[in-house]
């Protein structure tokens, strides 16, 4: 599963559909355009003038791609209502969305389905990556208990480098198809890469023991 299929989604929903995966499902609700075509790569000027979905422009895009891939699509949002009976049944949700609520909406939710998940963000050139395993390592509210009120660092604040969201949407894509195909164990370190300068650093974060959605867990 893919929630978002914004800037990150774009990328990795590509090389999971060209890795050919059996079935990929789809969750956005927004709507395509103009300005943000040039980091959401799946998506043409075609797809903004028709006033597509993000969905249905992705899953036809993708399809074009792999049509041996089941693609499913969601058009709609990932919330607390809905989301343990929207990621039943998948072996790995793969974060696309940009910003930290629905982040923790995702972590919590797959904490409860003791479903891995792989956490990425990217705001300017940089761009972080954390892989989630429930009841082994952190999880992303060890790291950042609480959606900050204002959160300083966000695309819609500084924007985004067209290059950086493909670099780590690929990287999340890999993770994910190293889970899929059950090549672990998979490093729980935080990556940290910004893309123009070419700097990457790998962080070690510690599983919190008073973390109030991972504590629990053995």
């Amino acid at each position: 599963m893919v929630v978002g299929v914004g800037a990150l989604g774009s990328a990795i929903s590509q090389q999971l559909v060209r890795a050919g995966l059996g079935m990929v499902v789809l969750v956005d609700s927004d709507r395509i355009e103009l300005g943000n075509l040039h980091r959401q790569v799946l998506y043409t000027e075609a797809d903004v003038a028709d006033r597509r979905s993000k969905v249905e422009a992705a899953a036809a895009h993708l399809r074009e791609c792999n049509s041996l891939v089941d693609i499913e699509t969601v058009d709609g949002r990932l919330t607390r209502e809905n989301a343990d009976q929207m990621i039943q049944g998948a072996h790995v949700v793969v974060d696309g969305t940009d910003n930290l609520a629905s982040r923790h909406v995702i972590n919590d939710a797959c904490l409860r389905a003791e479903i891995p998940w792989i956490y990425g963000g990217v705001a300017g050139t940089h761009g972080l990556i954390l892989p989630i395993f429930p009841g082994r390592g952190p999880c992303l509210r060890c790291l950042f208990e609480d959606p900050p009120t204002d959160e300083l660092s966000t695309a819609a604040t500084v924007g985004v480098f067209g290059p950086a969201p493909a670099v780590i949407g690929a990287l999340q894509a890999a993770m994910a198809l190293r889970v899929v195909t059950g090549d672990l164990p998979l490093s729980t370190k935080l990556l940290s890469i910004d893309v123009w300068t070419g700097e990457i650093d790998a962080f070690e974060v510690k599983r919190s023991p008073d973390c109030p959605a991972c504590s629990h867990l053995r």
